[in-house]
Formats: structure tokens, C-alpha cells, sequence
């Protein structure tokens, strides 16, 4: 596998991530 489409992915992982947890930690705190 080379290294740029391994780069590629795992920040595609990472921002979805964040995205969710924002969502949650945004849900949270405006209640």
C-alpha cells in the first residue's frame, strides 16, 4: 500500500470522527 492513500484515508476517518463529536459536544452544550 503506498503511503499517500493510507494519509488519504485515515483523514477521511479522522474528520468524520471529529464531525460526530462536534455534533455531540454542539447538542450537548446548547441544551
Amino acid at each position: 500500500m503506498d503511503n499517500e492513500h493510507v494519509a488519504k484515508k485515515g483523514k477521511k476517518l479522522i474528520s468524520s470522527f471529529f464531525s460526530k463529536v462536534n455534533r455531540q459536544t454542539g447538542e450537548g452544550s446548547s441544551e
